[in-house]
């Protein structure tokens, strides 16, 4: 029997991280303040999930709504999958859907 999870926390933060990176900061598609305003999140709060933090899972959800299929493929990689964008023909499950979506 294996010993932890298939996937480490540390696999996981660092994934963020990186993802984070790619997208967030100065001379990227978002600054931290915009991400802030779109999510909710407080700013130094995005700012420590680049220095290692892990998000909660609603954190995490709400940035992967602003960020979208690319960011959540990045961390879905871990375990081989991807994201796309949901089409207005394919309703959620649940029946929720992120407040900029027109669908």
């Amino acid at each position: 029997m294996r010993n932890g999870t298939l996937i480490s926390q540390e696999d996981a933060a660092r994934r963020i991280e990186d993802a984070l990176r790619l997208r967030v900061g100065r001379g990227r598609r978002f600054s931290f303040p915009a991400l802030s305003d779109a999510t909710g999140i407080p700013t130094r709060t995005l700012e420590s999930y680049v220095q290692g933090a892990t998000p909660q899972l609603n954190a995490l959800l709400s940035i992967c709504s602003v960020l979208g299929p690319s960011f959540t493929s990045d961390i879905l990689a871990a375990c081989g999958q991807m994201a796309h964008e949901a089409s207005p023909a394919s309703p959620s499950i649940c029946g929720w859907r992120p407040r900029w979506a027109s669908w």
